[in-house]
């Protein structure tokens, strides 16, 4: 019995997973297909993509193929509710409750990083796993926080859905009192994220100094790690070590 639910659930994550990724590809065909064509050698090969109106629908296409990239992790974040709940209102609620989430969970981690003056400026963001999430500056989870935050807010759906409130706050009950439920709880979460992240984040500088130095054999397992990292969006913190530390190499520019 545990077995087939289990196998249900995975099917259904599976199917959720197919929101993002569905577009996530047609993204990628446009970012390429703009790439390639606003490029300067294709317009040395077909001077009609020089054309300046050409050139700006181009870069619109480009704009528009970079959307999906941008934003994955609140494209998990909302998907996965989606995807897991079965009646349309509570799916319309869910992927709802998904949004909240996921920008509660980073509002959390924003204000406790606030609080002990542990926000850096952007040129160090990267080296600090860092980003700029929806406006609001944490720690760069990627498409894990997405799934966490996602899988976190269905769990919690199905609960706070059934919960019986006072009668006289009979209009926040059933499917509002969700997203209500969920910006408490999640943000809540996001304070916890800044004692888990780091050493996670940590650990993945010291994998990415151990492979550079190892030779040949930090190679391989490089490559190996980037590639099994890359389903979760965490390749940036194996690659991270490389493109933005003295690790990677360092460049004297204009003196």
């Amino acid at each position: 019995m545990k077995q087939k639910k289990a196998w249900s659930f995975f099917q259904s994550l599976g199917k959720a997973f197919m929101y993002p990724i569905a577009l996530l590809s047609v993204c990628g065909m446009m970012l390429g297909l703009g790439s390639g064509l606003a490029s300067d050698d294709m317009a040395k090969l077909i001077p009609f993509l020089a054309i300046p109106i050409i050139k700006t629908i181009l870069d619109f296409i480009v704009s528009l193929g970079l959307f999906a990239f941008v934003n994955l992790p609140v494209l998990f974040a909302i998907a996965i509710p989606l995807g897991l709940l079965k009646d349309k209102e509570d799916k319309a609620y869910g992927a709802f409750s998904g949004l909240i989430g996921f920008m509660a969970m980073h509002l959390g981690t924003n204000f406790y990083l606030k609080q002990h003056d542990l926000l850096v400026v952007a040129d160090q963001m990267s080296t600090h796993g860092q980003t700029i999430i929806l406006g609001i500056q944490s720690y760069n989870t990627s498409v894990l926080g997405g799934i966490v935050a996602g899988l976190l807010v269905a769990s919690m759906y199905k609960k706070i859905v059934n919960l019986r409130i006072p009668e006289s706050l009979g209009f926040y009950s059933g499917p509002r009192l969700v997203p209500i439920i969920t910006l408490i709880v999640m943000s809540g979460f996001g304070l916890i994220i800044p004692f888990i992240w780091p050493p996670f984040f940590n650990l993945f500088m010291l994998i990415g100094h151990w492979i550079s130095t190892s030779g040949p054999v930090g190679y391989f397992f490089y490559a190996v790690a980037e590639r099994v990292t890359i389903p979760f969006g965490l390749n940036h913190l194996v690659t991270s070590v490389f493109r933005f530390t003295p690790i990677g190499g360092s460049a004297v520019i204009g003196g």
